[in-house]
């Protein structure tokens, strides 16, 4: 099961620590209610929390100590002084397995299982990436990960609700065209910053979203959400972060 949340601040779009204590809730939610969520026999599903840039950093650096200080209902005073106890001991209770993020975020207490990831045009690991691989062994890992090529069908591999395979195909051979890609493969420039490639992603959206596109019939939504979406399934193809 996916769970996606929003960040709380709508007009940057970013993650910060006003957010932490909403994604610890809703992650004490869905540890608590494993068995109506899952069903029983005791057996318990892993949790895993994803994010990138100012969400790799939330879920890194203020996610854990919101963990901490969360509670599903009111305590007594010994209550609350044999869990500070536990809290400093260990994360027996907390309610996330392992967090997963983008080459970024810090590392604070408590010990929670991290991964790294690297897209692979990221050629640089980030200085606290590197820090938390050194100081917590055991508890980080790094993964690069492999190259991605651009195919005819990628686009609509990526986006099969927004995309057909026929206009994947369309777009797919405006850019080889152009010829913006090496060996046929991946993008020669960001397309995030190459006005080439922002040229083509616009005309093909205002193509697609023509009320006479009578390929595959797909959902009308709006162009710029639209050139969004490809925009930043491109950049998986290009390997870099998506805010790069």
């Amino acid at each position: 099961m996916v769970v996606a949340m929003s960040s709380s601040n709508q007009n940057s779009q970013c993650w910060d620590s006003h957010d932490a204590p909403r994604v610890a809730k809703l992650l004490q939610y869905l540890d608590e209610r494993q068995s109506a969520l899952f069903g029983g026999g005791g057996n318990r599903i892993p949790i895993l929390a994803f994010g990138s840039d100012s969400g790799a950093v939330m879920l890194t650096s203020q996610l854990p100590q919101a963990l901490l200080h969360k509670r599903s209902a009111p305590k007594s005073r010994e209550q609350e002084q044999v869990e500070e106890t536990q809290k400093n001991a260990s994360t027996a209770n907390i309610p996330v397995d392992g967090i997963l993020v983008e080459n970024v975020g810090a590392r604070l207490n408590p010990e929670i299982p991290v991964v790294y990831l690297t897209q692979s045009n990221e050629k640089e690991q980030r200085e606290e990436l590197v820090a938390a691989l050194q100081q917590h062994t055991g508890m980080t890992r790094h993964i690069p990960l492999p190259p991605v090529i651009l195919t005819p069908t990628f686009l609509q591999e990526r986006l099969p609700n927004l995309v057909s395979k026929e206009q994947s195909r369309t777009l797919f051979n405006l850019i080889k065209n152009e010829e913006l890609l090496e060996n046929g493969q991946r993008f020669v420039h960001n397309p995030r910053s190459d006005p080439t490639v922002q040229r083509l992603v616009k005309k093909f959206v205002q193509k697609t979203l023509q009320p006479n596109d009578q390929s595959d019939n797909p959902p009308i939504v709006d162009s710029g959400d639209m050139a969004k979406a490809i925009e930043e399934v491109l950049m998986v193809v290009w390997g870099q972060d998506v805010t790069t």
